[in-house]
């Protein structure tokens, strides 16, 4: 595989991953101080920024069980799955192979928009800016 499929492919996880941390920031709902809840974040999300151009306008599915994520992202006939928490201040880490690269992924949401952003070392560090945004309105 090329250096710029290897890249493409990379970008085509990271999205995954971004709309999950996405999905997490977007819930609409907010915690108390005391609560041990977390927000509800499922759905599906779309991206509005990536280092890929080509995935902006993608989407996401998040699916959630208590404070546990799992994040789907199907392109290019592959499926990547992405799994993470969500903490009840909304904030997220989320982890996945791409290619065999371990991505991990850091993010906070305000409202239904997220901003996150993943990365990948290899080496040289590789790392991707995310936004996403709810799709769905769930």
């Amino acid at each position: 595989m090329s250096d710029l499929e290897r890249w493409r492919r990379f970008l085509q996880g990271s999205i995954g991953l971004a709309l999950l941390l996405a999905a997490v920031g977007c819930s609409g709902g907010s915690s108390s101080a005391g609560s041990t809840s977390c927000p509800n974040v499922a759905g599906t999300w779309t991206l509005t920024k990536h280092c890929d151009p080509t995935a902006v306008g993608l989407n996401i599915t998040v699916e959630q069980s208590g404070c546990a994520l799992t994040v789907v992202f199907k392109s290019d006939n592959e499926t990547n799955l992405f799994t993470g928490t969500v903490k009840n201040d909304g904030s997220v880490v989320t982890t996945g192979t791409v290619n065999g690269e371990t991505m991990t992924c850091t993010g906070a949401f305000s409202g239904a928009s997220l901003s996150e952003s993943c990365s990948v070392p290899s080496g040289d560090i590789i790392s991707c800016d995310v936004d996403a945004t709810k799709a769905d309105g769930t």
